[in-house]
């Protein structure tokens, strides 16, 4: 905008004929964009200028005198700055970590995306330094997830060949920890009845599932963003979260962000299991799925919050979208995550779906069986 403003302010002082100077606007605008493509230097505008050098460094080792010909920015959130790199025709995802993070996030991070490449999960990391914060990984050309039988049943298998492994560290926050902590941060503010009543429900929960966790290297963040699919094979991306955990947050938030009905939650445990799941099993991904929407609503309600707003308003049920509702909104350009209101908006569709699976007769009747302490734990890894 800068350079056509200064453009044309040449062209009205010295009274050039208008199409000539058009012609010289997009020569010169060409050369200048090509100028700041093959330098690099569209990369300042997205990522701080005091870590380009940690950029740079990580370019030149990873490609040498390769030339950045595109860069497109994917997401800025709060830990990462996530770029999307045309060198040499060939893509590449960059990852600029927040340094605030603790360094030994970050190494853990990388040795949990490593280990998911080898284990034929996630994509590989070609470069990395973390002590600059800075990954390069390579790119997966992406096609929409059509959720079928077959679909959940590769899941059901990688996460299997994932939570078979336990050499992944301890998560910079444990689960239960990090929901405790967002939960005392909006107890202090003032709440509406309805998120109250929430909020005392879930620790109800937390306190019947805490002695039944079992930990194993977990991804812990697989929400429909981090779900890659090539068109032959669905890939785990963003290993921010992973860690040891309990492996039924990862079966739970599967069933809550792809499948719709029971019939398919069902089947997909089942192959998980690789055979019939027992009760137990059954229950246990039943209060693990209210977990899994409280930790996400937990998340975006913590963000709406500190970005201003106020949250004793008396909320409809009926009036927020559903889960599908949401995400298909999302795709349409109806629902986004940039601000306080939808941040709210999304947590609300999670306090919603949690809010109708637990007045469900089946998770009453699974919830009175286990406060009583009629079932021992057996062992969820497959």
């Amino acid at each position: 905008m800068g350079f056509t403003c200064v453009f044309f302010g040449f062209i009205i002082k010295n009274d050039m004929s208008h199409g000539v100077l058009c012609s010289l606007y997009l020569i010169i605008r060409e050369f200048v964009y090509n100028w700041l493509h093959e330098t690099g230097l569209f990369m300042f505008e997205m990522i701080p200028q005091d870590r380009m050098a940690a950029v740079k460094i990580a370019i030149q080792t990873l490609l040498g005198d390769a030339v950045v010909q595109q860069t497109t920015l994917l997401t800025a959130g709060s830990l990462s700055v996530i770029v999307k790199l045309m060198i040499d025709d060939k893509a590449y995802i960059l990852r600029v970590m927040d340094l605030a993070e603790n360094l030994l996030n970050r190494q853990n991070q990388i040795k949990c995306l490593n280990k998911a490449n080898e284990l034929g999960l996630g994509p590989a990391c070609l470069y990395s330094n973390a002590n600059d914060g800075v990954l390069i990984t390579e790119y997966i050309q992406t096609k929409k997830i059509i959720v079928t039988r077959s679909w959940l049943g590769e899941i059901a298998t990688s996460l299997r060949t994932l939570h078979s492994d336990d050499t992944f560290p301890e998560p910079h926050q444990p689960l239960f920890d990090y929901m405790d902590k967002l939960a005392y941060s909006l107890r202090s503010r003032e709440l509406s009845s309805l998120l109250v009543n929430y909020l005392d429900d879930i620790d109800r929960l937390k306190a019947i599932l805490a002695p039944r966790l079992e930990l194993t290297s977990c991804h812990n963040d697989l929400n429909f963003t981090n779900l890659l699919y090539d068109g032959e094979k669905t890939f785990f991306i963003d290993w921010e979260a992973a860690g040891q955990e309990d492996p039924f947050f990862d079966i739970a938030t599967i069933c809550n962000e792809f499948i719709t009905n029971d019939a398919d939650v069902l089947y997909f445990i089942t192959q998980y299991f690789d055979g019939q799941p027992t009760s137990y099993q059954q229950e246990k991904v039943l209060f693990m799925r209210q977990i899994s929407y409280c930790y996400l609503a937990l998340h975006y309600l913590d963000h709406a919050a500190n970005a201003g707003l106020v949250l004793n308003q008396d909320y409809r049920l009926e009036d927020i979208p559903t889960i599908n509702e949401w995400i298909q909104g999302h795709s349409a350009g109806k629902y986004y995550l940039k601000n306080a209101d939808d941040y709210l908006l999304y947590a609300m569709t999670k306090v919603k779906a949690s809010f109708e699976q637990m007045q469900t007769d089946e998770f009453s009747l699974a919830g009175n069986k286990w406060s009583e302490n009629k079932l021992s734990a057996l062992s969820c890894k497959p």
